[in-house]
């Protein structure tokens, strides 16, 4: 099971992607929060984000986050919410204070290079494909990652 932030949704869904959770991912929960966070930002990403909303409890759970008293400072309320609801469970980010808050906290936090390694490895995409994702999400904008970084992951999905 994975629990998504929308740092990770939002570039899937403006690459066309949101089917690479569903490959990987037997569960996936979207806190309230994230599922309201998607789907206004949604609005400007046009028709991408209807496959988002149609998807609600076909292929993800939207669930209620929990009530915070107060938050560790260095994360926003909601990024803190996506990380109570992750638990034990794969948080799936493209956040990095959120990343390495739950590293930190002993979470189970996933790139969205992550993911598609993960997808690789468990032949749900093609090498070529998950090279073609990669570059997709960098020159989209919906990841940041240096030359060099991006580089050793081609490298790595062409031995895999």
């Amino acid at each position: 099971m994975a629990v998504a932030d929308s740092s990770a949704l939002i570039p899937l869904i403006k690459i066309g992607r949101l089917d690479l959770l569903r490959k990987v991912f037997d569960e996936i929960l979207i806190p309230e929060a994230v599922w309201e966070e998607v789907v206004v930002e949604g609005k400007k990403l046009g028709k991408a984000v209807k496959e988002f909303e149609e998807g609600k409890e076909r292929w993800f759970k939207v669930v209620a986050g929990r009530k915070l008293d107060s938050t560790p400072m260095s994360l926003e309320a909601n990024d803190y919410q996506v990380f109570s609801t992750a638990k034990d469970d794969i948080l799936l980010t493209n956040d990095a204070s959120l990343y390495y808050f739950a590293l930190s906290q002993n979470g189970r936090p996933y790139w969205l290079t992550t993911l598609v390694l993960a997808a690789v490895k468990k032949k749900k995409i093609s090498r070529n494909e998950a090279q073609d994702i990669l570059l997709e999400l960098v020159n989209t904008g919906g990841m940041h990652l240096k030359s060099d970084i991006l580089s050793e992951l081609l490298m790595i999905i062409r031995n895999m």
